[in-house]
């Protein structure tokens, strides 16, 4: 029956069911249930509920650098959820997930084939998702990526009519905020850095040593597994170490402390 007014929306079981990694891009799929109760436009005016289960979602996530052989993990959480009323013709917009483009049907290829009221009241749900990813290769035993935020519409455009219940998927304008800690410039001891004594074995394989405490630093040399270092300081959870005739930063979560 048609819609007097909405009730409640309820958006539960939401998670990630894929997570591709292609190359500079990790595509991570999910799924979630919307259930809708509503005020039914007739005389005692009974109270409906209309359930989606399983409506699947699709987000690609640009990261420059990473490749199919490394894995990912990724997570998604709803960040906001609304709903409003449509009046007057429909206008379907399809999302389209296998390309990201957002196109609009034609009107008169309808893809319902059930006739429907074309001025029935309409509710339109608004969900925006957000979706992050960390990557790790397991070569270098470094995080490639801080988490990369990805927000979109992926509501759900919702038709109640006739027992019918109709649902398209709103075209997403999605936001892209990439957040990355990037350290610039040489770091001066005694600031950011704090000075630390000791040894310290490295536990990951073919370890990069860089000229600074993060990953935007260049790569010095490559240490492996058992080499004893000497730590000199610390900072952001890395070690400036020396052996030999190397002076460098390693991640601190590839070093055992003696």
């Amino acid at each position: 029956p048609p819609i007097e007014q909405v009730v409640k929306m309820i958006v539960k079981n939401l998670e990630v069911t894929d997570v591709k990694v292609i190359p500079n891009k990790v595509i991570v799929t999910g799924e979630f249930d919307v259930k809708v109760m509503y005020v039914a436009a007739l005389p005692d005016q009974p109270v409906h509920a209309v359930e989606i289960e399983d409506h699947r979602f699709t987000k690609d996530i640009p990261l420059e650098g990473v490749t199919p052989e490394m894995d990912a993990q990724a997570d998604a959480v709803l960040e906001y959820s609304d709903y409003d009323f449509d009046h007057g013709k429909h206008h379907h917009h399809h999302h389209k997930h296998k390309d990201s483009k957002h196109t609009s049907s034609d009107p008169d290829n309808c893809h319902h084939d059930h006739h429907h009221d074309h001025d029935a009241r309409r509710v339109r749900l608004t969900l925006v998702i957000k979706v992050w990813a960390k990557v790790f290769d397991h070569v270098e035993m470094e995080v490639l990526a801080s988490p990369l935020i990805v927000e979109g519409e992926d509501g759900s455009k919702t038709v109640v009519s006739a027992s019918e219940f109709e649902q398209d998927t709103v075209s997403a304008e999605e936001l892209k905020k990439k957040y990355e800690e990037v350290q610039v410039g040489p770091i001066v001891p005694g600031t950011e850095t704090t000075p630390t004594t000791g040894t310290a074995t490295v536990t990951g394989n073919s370890v990069n040593v860089r000229s600074g405490p993060g990953v935007t630093f260049p790569v010095v040399a490559k240490v492996n597994r058992g080499m004893a270092v000497t730590l000199r300081e610390t900072a952001f959870g890395w070690y400036r170490v020396t052996f030999d005739t190397t002076d460098g930063w390693i991640a601190g979560w590839l070093l055992r402390r003696s």
